[in-house]
């Protein structure tokens, strides 16, 4: 058997293609998240959020608004403004105590809204329920 010389050069591009792959097969494409420590990534999803008009992450915007990315909490505020069509006086570049007290209103918005929104509100509670219709008398 012949001894195989390889140069630095295809050592190297050895290298780089078996890590590529390696990269590859181990790793598959974060998805947006909220709650992602990936700032563009909580972004996507504050957008996605909006756009679907998904009410039940308002709860995680609310607490992006608290985030120490700029562009997060801009996302954030107008996310929650759209789905809700309010700021409560969050400005995404005030100073942080005056982000707090917009931030501390908006936690009050959404327990008063939780208090007010009942499950069995929407339910009927007329007492002619239980009367049968003119198609279960035949």
């Amino acid at each position: 058997m012949v001894p195989v010389r390889t140069t630095k050069a295809q050592a190297i591009t050895t290298c780089v293609l078996g890590a590529a792959v390696l990269l590859h097969v181990g790793c598959s494409s974060p998805k947006p998240d909220l709650a992602s420590p990936v700032s563009s990534l909580r972004i996507q999803a504050a957008a996605s959020a909006a756009a679907a008009g998904d009410q039940a992450k308002v709860g995680d915007l609310i607490t992006l608004l608290g985030s120490d990315d700029p562009a997060v909490r801009l996302v954030a505020i107008r996310s929650l403004e759209r789905l809700t069509g309010q700021t409560l006086g969050y400005r995404h570049h005030d100073p942080e105590p005056q982000r707090r007290i917009a931030i501390q209103a908006w936690n009050e918005w959404q327990q008063s809204r939780a208090k007010t929104t009942d499950p069995h509100r929407d339910r009927p509670t007329s007492p002619d329920m239980n009367l049968q219709t003119a198609a279960d008398r035949r």
